[in-house]
């Protein structure tokens, strides 16, 4: 509900099985720009290993890909691009308590960044949820992350920027306050993802009948901060400026509070405040 944005791909993928084992081994073509001729291309190449034992209700997975971007293709701009993704992911039930953790690892090599200055990739997150199921009304739950942003330096490019689907909030991070001012064609104001951050949200989930209540309080910091008379860099430009002035670390706090009423089974009326 609310997702804004899809991807797209087209490829082969096949799915390997054996008992609690899954493996997905993926080939897609991504783009290609103008011309039949490789350096038009982006693809990428990916395995998903998952370990789903609902028995012992643990799942482990690991996803391993290589993107390329080749020279003259246009998908992201101008440049070729080789990364790589390494993501572990770990979840675990103990009755009525669950924890689960995701840590993105980015890495590789982009050229014409920074004014056509080559710089590579170095960049990761840590992400955690958590749950507790109090009794058959009452869900209580702890989320945190870091998530880690790019300090402004030319020779490399450490922000790690998450699905853009992936919001834990009604305002902070949802959307991206330089669009609203930007009229070039293209400009999303939902176009913003989590990046340069370490947060904390508790929440707490109330079921009665038809209605569902949801609250939540969230906490969160910046990583990395622009100084006056330096080069930071702008996560929401995509783009390095020079500041004009101190920037305070703190992004804020939020409170959310927000209801659905189940009218019937195929009616449910949505109420959110932030």
């Amino acid at each position: 509900t609310w997702d804004r944005f899809y991807s797209g791909y087209e490829g082969i993928e096949a799915q390997l099985k054996l008992g609690s084992f899954k493996l997905t081994p993926m080939w897609a073509k991504l783009h290609t720009s103008t011309r039949p001729n490789g350096k038009y291309d982006a693809y990428e190449t990916s395995i998903a290993a998952l370990y789903d034992n609902s028995n012992r209700n643990l799942q482990v997975g690991v996803y391993y890909s290589v993107k390329e971007v080749e020279s003259s293709d246009t998908l992201y701009g101008s440049g070729s691009q080789k990364v790589n993704l390494i993501d572990v992911f770990v979840k675990k039930e103990y009755d009525d308590f669950s924890v689960a953790l995701e840590i993105p690892m980015l890495s590789g090599e982009i050229n014409n960044l920074y004014t056509n200055n080559d710089a590579d990739f170095d960049a990761n997150a840590f992400i955690l949820e958590t749950k507790y199921h109090l009794n058959s009304k009452w869900d209580i739950g702890l989320n945190a992350g870091q998530v880690k942003g790019d300090d402004g330096s030319s020779d490399s490019f450490e922000g790690m920027y998450l699905n853009p689907n992936y919001k834990k909030s009604a305002i902070m991070f949802k959307y991206n306050t330089h669009a609203f001012m930007d009229s070039t064609a293209g400009a999303d104001i939902y176009n913003s993802s989590m990046v340069n951050t370490t947060y904390a949200q508790l929440l707490a989930k109330y079921h009665s009948g038809e209605w569902t209540w949801k609250m939540s309080m969230m906490w969160a910091t910046a990583n990395e901060v622009a100084k006056t008379g330096d080069d930071f860099y702008d996560h929401d430009k995509k783009a390095i400026v020079a500041a004009l002035a101190d920037q305070s670390d703190e992004l804020g706090y939020e409170f959310d509070l927000a209801f659905d009423y189940k009218l019937n089974p195929d009616i449910v009326f949505s109420v959110m405040l932030g």
